[in-house]
């Protein structure tokens, strides 16, 4: 790794995703916040 971006901060999960995936991995990462679930989205390109 070394060079990824973190396109979404948390504290519960880490998902890791490229392209396409880090928009969907952030719509996720937004309505599992509403439950209190605090999802990290990193973009590792």
């Amino acid at each position: 790794m070394g060079r990824e971006t973190v396109a979404r901060a948390g504290s519960d999960v880490t998902v890791v995703a490229v392209s396409q995936m880090v928009g969907e991995a952030r719509k996720a990462g937004h309505t599992l916040a509403a439950q209190g679930i605090g999802v990290e989205v990193i973009d590792p390109r």
